[in-house]
């Protein structure tokens, strides 16, 4: 199965238009290429493809789910049914068109009238959107390697980003590992003429305040239910992830049952072992296929990855990528192509939407409940690296609604900072940060653009505040 990419570069009323080599090796490497228009140049693989309605060409990427109407017929032989139906949407309702698409999308709209080019990107960052303005031209694409190639852009680092890889910390959805190359966020939408370039964002997840949902579960059962379907249409096999937690086993086990309602062959899911570990889940990944209409593919982790790939993953991505499971996780993918599977569910999530989160602990130290934090981090500690003792005793002195002047929390700090200073020493650990050079980091101000998010100490004081 070809994986579906876009490479869109558009020069209307500039100069620049001789990129016929790239286009050329492009062609070479299979992509399909094609000029829709004066100034235009596009070339897709996959499910990228170009619609044109009227004035509007629209090109990218669209995989919108059940219960958005296709359309009918597309006006492009090169546009699958849901690219079309976005691409006539755009064209009826405008801008705000994006607010009726539900899925995954990235797409780039020109209006040849006007001159206005327009992008944007699904609400969850699904479908990657990247992009580069070189002396007035734009070109977008949904991978670095294609920007790049197709707008002839310098290839020069951007060392902002690789300071916050270095610190391990996300802090501009915006940045590549490139200068000049950018990265349109999720559910945010580009827009570009004569005046300049703008960005914006078309949609926020307000979580409503927290009350009783009246038959939550059938609700929850009917979403996931739906989704699932949705998913399940490619044109190609469809697998799943199943590790035994709970977004990957209700997704498998709702993909398992339909596909059994529909009389085919059984779900094939994917599973890492860990034989004789004790955060192996095979029991629970046998309860699963056990009880619904799956065909199991286990594969035993024995031993670390090779860092050596990682490499190979750089090299693949080109980009820096927070991952560090990717090393073994890819292995996945290698093991469903062969099964002959062109998509794998993938649910992830459950565990920090239904589960009490990650700021659970702060909460619990908040509400002064000592013991539910101690048996909290029993758990909590060993995934975060955390020395037990030391996490507990620094949630009690920072959240625990102490004084700053409060001898028991001078008390706590000391013993804190002695646990922790002691495990660095064994371990020889410094801060991520202090890789990053130290002219850079004065340019940064890296003591606060990597403290720790305001919201965490903002939660303590409003929870202290209701005691």
């Amino acid at each position: 199965m070809t994986v579906p990419a876009y490479a869109i570069r558009i020069a209307l009323g500039s100069d620049r238009t001789d990129t016929t080599d790239a286009l050329d090796r492009m062609a070479a490497q299979g992509w399909r290429v094609t000029s829709p228009a004066p100034g235009i140049e596009l070339a897709t693989k996959g499910a990228g493809g170009l619609c044109r309605v009227g004035d509007l060409i629209v090109a990218g990427m669209a995989f919108l789910d059940e219960g958005t109407p296709a359309a009918e017929t597309a006006t492009s032989e090169d546009a699958s049914a849901d690219l079309a139906h976005a691409a006539h949407l755009r064209a009826d309702q405008g801008p705000c068109f994006v607010e009726a698409l539900s899925g995954s999308f990235a797409l780039v709209v020109v209006d040849l009238a006007t001159g206005v080019i327009e992008g944007y990107r699904d609400h969850l960052g699904v479908y990657p959107f990247l992009y580069t303005v070189q002396d007035g031209v734009l070109t977008c694409a949904s991978d670095p390697r294609s920007v790049l190639h197709l707008s002839g852009a310098p290839i020069a680092p951007e060392p902002t980003r690789i300071a916050d890889f270095l610190a391990g910390d996300e802090v501009d959805a915006e940045l590549t590992a490139f200068a000049g190359l950018r990265r349109l966020p999720s559910a945010h939408h580009l827009r570009m003429d004569s005046a300049g370039l703008e960005i914006t964002r078309y949609w926020r997840l307000d979580p409503p305040a927290p009350s009783p949902v009246p038959d939550a579960a059938r609700k929850v059962h009917n979403r996931l239910q739906a989704a699932t379907r949705a998913r399940l249409r490619g044109d190609a096999p469809t697998g799943a992830m199943l590790s035994g937690g709970l977004d990957s086993s209700s997704l498998a086990c709702l993909a398992a049952l339909q596909r059994q309602e529909r009389q085919e062959p059984p779900l094939q899911t994917l599973s890492f072992v860990y034989p004789g570990k004790p955060y192996d889940e095979s029991t629970y990944i046998e309860a699963v296929t056990e009880a619904h209409h799956v065909a199991p593919h286990l594969m035993e982790i024995t031993a670390p990855p090779d860092v050596g790939i990682l490499r190979v993953i750089l090299e693949e991505q080109m980009d820096f990528f927070n991952a560090p499971g990717l090393m073994k996780s890819r292995r996945i993918y290698h093991e469903a192509s062969a099964l002959g599977l062109g998509y794998i569910l993938d649910g992830h999530g459950g565990d920090e939407v239904i589960s009490m989160g990650y700021n659970r602990p702060l909460e619990l130290a908040a509400r002064r409940r000592w013991w539910a934090l101690l048996m909290t981090l029993r758990v909590v500690s060993p995934a975060t690296g955390l020395g037990f003792w030391g996490a507990y005793f620094a949630y009690i002195a920072r959240y625990g609604g102490l004084s700053e002047r409060s001898l028991v929390r001078r008390i706590l700090m000391r013993i804190v900072s002695r646990i922790f200073s002691g495990e660095r020493r064994l371990t020889r650990f410094r801060p991520a940060s202090d890789l990053v050079d130290p002219a850079l980091r004065a340019e940064l101000d890296a003591e606060t653009r990597y403290a720790p998010p305001p919201q965490l100490t903002e939660r303590a004081d409003q929870l202290n505040a209701e005691q």
